[in-house]
């Protein structure tokens, strides 16, 4: 995971928390207090893994890519990039199988239902990792959209950051009196996004004991 999930989901749930308790204190006059922690967190959202552990008594496979109950539904490699394709149903693997040159997978009876697809999938991705490598991932963006199975590809940070609905959104903000921009909050209030006022405080910036400081 490329972000501070955990830390910053954290901060989301006491947010939650508090304007819940501030809407109970409208109505009964109470306020209260806000408990969480990284660990809650980090448990919260792995809860589909663990109540499958808990309750079937299973311990997930790790990987790297995909879903535990649909297959396929994970990022490949293609000649110039990789492409995630997410097939939720058999009538999608259908659609994606004949996209593919291959109709017959529809019906195999290794992979005609998902439940074949997860017994088999030690099978089935091989096989779609090898043809996807073939061409360009443009190449089959277009070709699977045409038919509707549903994938997007997998940007470098270059590329997302180059999209223009990122362009559109202003995402990347100015600093105030500084010449370089810092990713801005993702929140717009009455249509705003809010500014960053100036970059950190250099060190002691803010110590009135130094001198030609405010005291």
């Amino acid at each position: 995971m490329g972000a501070s999930v955990c830390d910053q989901g954290s901060g989301m749930w006491v947010v939650i928390g508090a304007l819940a308790l501030v809407h109970r204190r409208h109505a009964t006059g109470r306020g209260g207090i806000v408990n969480t922690s990284l660990l809650e967190t980090a448990l919260c959202w792995n809860g589909l893994k663990n109540d499958s552990y808990i309750n079937l008594g299973v311990v997930p496979a790790r990987h790297a890519s995909g879903h535990p109950g649909f297959v396929p539904y994970q990022a490949f490699a293609t000649a110039t990039g990789p492409l995630l394709i997410c097939c939720g149903n058999d009538r999608l693997f259908a659609k994606l199988a004949a996209a593919l040159g291959h109709p017959q997978w529809a019906t195999d009876p290794r992979f005609a239902s998902n439940r074949d697809r997860i017994v088999h999938q030690h099978v089935l991705l091989p096989l779609l990792a090898e043809l996807l490598l073939a061409a360009d991932r443009d190449s089959w963006i277009q070709r699977l959209e045409a038919v509707g199975v549903p994938c997007s590809p997998v940007h470098s940070l270059p590329e997302a950051l180059a999209q223009p609905q990122v362009q559109s959104l202003g995402m990347l903000v100015p600093v105030a009196g500084e010449d370089f921009r810092l990713t801005g909050l993702p929140l717009r209030i009455d249509g705003v996004r809010p500014a960053i006022d100036g970059r950190a405080p250099a060190l002691g910036g803010h110590d009135p004991r130094l001198p030609g400081k405010r005291q």
